[in-house]
């Protein structure tokens, strides 16, 4: 089970104390605990309030496995985790049975990733940065100057210096 993850630099790890938790929910539709339960159920404040320190320190390496290894109809909602519990199905995703492949191939992956541990104990994921971030750095590489030289009622009028709309506010 990948449980390392690097994002913007940081190393963030799943504690392997939390493993078999997760596992046993993931394959055996087991309850987890409070803390687990808030992250499967994509409740931030919930999983901070619930974290111990190991925990809140790599939140992001939980999120980043259930988004990117986790069966899409186990989490995600309180309804999703409690359709899983009980092996059904919760009004937004596809139907989950008993014998759903994906569990036997989440199972399969688990299996093997304990049976042969990589070399590497670091499994790197690019995540891309957020599209705040690469606007910001961009407008950073414009000259003063230019900025200088826009509108001063830019914000206000967008839709006239964009699309020619002719009723400027006063």
């Amino acid at each position: 089970m990948k449980t390392t993850y690097l994002f913007d630099n940081t190393i963030y790890t799943i504690p392997p104390r939390m493993v078999p938790a997760i596992e046993r929910y993931i394959t055996k539709r087991c309850r987890p605990g409070r803390f687990l339960s808030a992250i499967i159920c994509n409740d931030l404040a919930e999983a901070v309030a619930r974290a111990d320190k190991g925990n809140l320190s790599n939140l992001p390496a939980y999120m980043m496995f259930f988004y990117n290894h986790a069966p899409g109809g186990c989490w995600g909602s309180k309804e999703k985790m409690e359709a899983w519990l009980k092996g059904g199905r919760d009004a937004n995703s596809e139907e989950v049975s008993e014998d759903i492949p994906v569990t036997k191939n989440v199972s399969e992956m688990i299996k093997k990733r304990l049976d042969n541990p990589p070399n590497n104990s670091i499994d790197t994921i690019i995540i891309p940065r957020p599209i705040e971030d690469i606007l910001q750095k961009l407008a950073g590489e414009i000259p003063q100057k230019k900025w200088d030289k826009l509108p001063s009622d830019l914000n206000d009028n967008l839709d006239y210096y964009v699309y020619g709309v002719s009723n400027m506010s006063t």
